[in-house]
């Protein structure tokens, strides 16, 4: 069978665990990973991030269709993959993990703006003065810093800083997948994602993407926690 995903860095990896779990579960082999890319779709869901992460003995393509898991739309593939944790064990990322004892904020900005500055603002005040914040919009992570008083910008290539979140001692976010992927290979690290009832961006994440994650803190992820959660 195929598996066709969509999506940028953390949604691939996503997408491809969640095909590999369904297609053990009917027992079927997979041919080929097809990367969608068609469709009014941001640059970064126009690449091959998962080659890049990963080492894959199945064949990768780039297609122009529009087809995928559409995971977050699923709790239930969450629990699946929850459940399936040897897929993750079996996993061989093309680089090593390295400890660098960060406290990481991870700020989602260019595509989908969750969290507001005063949000992030929150959050490196929780953090304290040695918060490293990271992510793909410089000028929103600098804005962050500047009302914050403090916070370090340590952005880097969107790899460098997914293998920065991975190696990090805390991590923290507004909902995204690309801070949720890292975490698959490192369950046990303390982990706070914003509580939806406090994210105060222009984008709404739809509660049931929200208990998606439910599915990861409660099965999978060891110190995850929802922040400010009333």
């Amino acid at each position: 069978m195929d598996i066709s995903i969509r999506g940028a860095l953390g949604t691939q990896l996503f997408e491809y665990l969640s095909g590999i779990t369904q297609a053990k579960k009917l027992n079927n082999s997979v041919d080929r990973i097809l990367i969608n890319t068609g469709g009014r779709v941001v640059d970064t869901v126009k690449i091959d991030w998962l080659s890049q992460i990963l080492l894959i003995d199945t064949p990768v393509q780039m297609v122009s269709g529009k087809a995928k898991q559409d995971v977050w739309k699923y709790p239930n593939l969450f629990k699946d993959l929850c459940n399936n944790k040897t897929c993750v064990d079996n996993i061989v990322l093309t680089r090593k993990i390295e400890k660098n004892n960060y406290k990481v904020i991870h700020v989602r900005g260019t595509d989908r703006t969750v969290a507001s500055v005063d949000d992030y603002v929150r959050i490196v005040k929780t953090v304290g003065h040695d918060a490293k914040l990271l992510g793909d919009d410089n000028l929103f992570i600098n804005k962050i810093i500047k009302h914050a008083g403090h916070g370090q910008n340590i952005s880097k290539s969107a790899i460098d800083d997914w293998h920065t979140c991975i190696g990090s001692s805390e991590l923290y976010c507004a909902f995204t997948n690309f801070t949720l992927s890292a975490m698959l290979f490192d369950p046990n690290k303390k982990f706070y994602m914003l509580d939806k009832t406090q994210a105060h961006g222009t984008v709404i994440i739809p509660d049931q993407t929200y208990n998606c994650v439910q599915q990861l803190f409660d099965n999978y992820f060891i110190n995850a926690k929802w922040l400010y959660k009333e």
